[in-house]
């Protein structure tokens, strides 16, 4: 690996590695790291496909790995990543190892009895920010036997504190901890919200967000963490 995206964290080494651009890509720093092949997400290639071709008429193959809103897609990608750099077994193992692990998490969860009600916050007020029907944390919550409030709609969405409020989740789930003091207190002491049920019985809780959104082997870790 010469390079990275600019928001690649993990593993540590990561942060040492040459960083290439983000959701617009460092076509001069690409050129100048000589990779033998460049991967891209599918958000490139539909905006930046002069670019794309540009990379591939000076012979850098570029692979577009598709975006991914569900495990069977990382598991996809995963296999298809170590495909392409000769190394299926590892992708293999690694994927068989991500379902073992997510197996096990929901035969804990199966006795569970009560069904509590989540609400998963992605950012904090005004602009909540959050995640429905076809994203992975919904995809998670189900998995392990609880219910998100809002997976009656899809994707990732705004929402009115009002309407967050109304839906008086027990459990509040904060994914942006890491760039707060205190996410967690200051969701506990919002006006107006002290009548919701995650709030009134301090059920609210911050989880590493690249674990619960980023399509990768770190996902299994988000859902025990979620489950937990």
């Amino acid at each position: 690996i010469v390079g990275v995206s600019d928001f690649d964290n993990y593993p540590e080494a990561a942060l040492d590695k040459e960083k290439v651009g983000g959701i617009e890509i460092n076509v001069e720093k690409v050129i100048s790291l000589q990779p033998d092949v460049l991967f891209v997400q599918q958000t490139h290639a539909d905006n930046y496909g002069d670019v794309i071709t540009q990379l591939e008429g000076l012979g850098i193959a570029v692979l577009v790995v598709n975006t991914e809103e569900s495990f069977e897609d990382a598991y996809e990608s995963i296999k298809l990543l170590a495909k392409v750099t000769g190394t299926s077994e590892k992708g293999t193992e690694m994927v068989q190892n991500m379902k073992d692990e997510l197996e096990a998490i929901q035969e804990k969860a199966k006795a569970v009895t009560e069904k509590k009600r989540v609400w998963v916050e992605v950012s904090a007020p005004p602009e909540l920010y959050t995640a429905g029907n076809g994203t992975f944390i919904n995809e998670t919550l189900e998995l392990i036997g609880v219910e998100n409030i809002v997976a009656s709609k899809d994707g990732w969405f705004t929402i009115s504190e009002e309407e967050v409020v109304k839906l008086n989740p027990d459990v509040v789930i904060i994914t942006y901890g890491e760039y707060e003091e205190d996410a967690p207190g200051d969701a506990l002491s919002r006006p107006g919200w002290q009548e919701v049920a995650a709030v009134k019985n301090k059920q609210v809780y911050e989880v590493n967000g690249d674990s619960v959104t980023r399509p990768g082997p770190r996902l299994v870790m988000g859902v025990e963490e979620l489950a937990k």
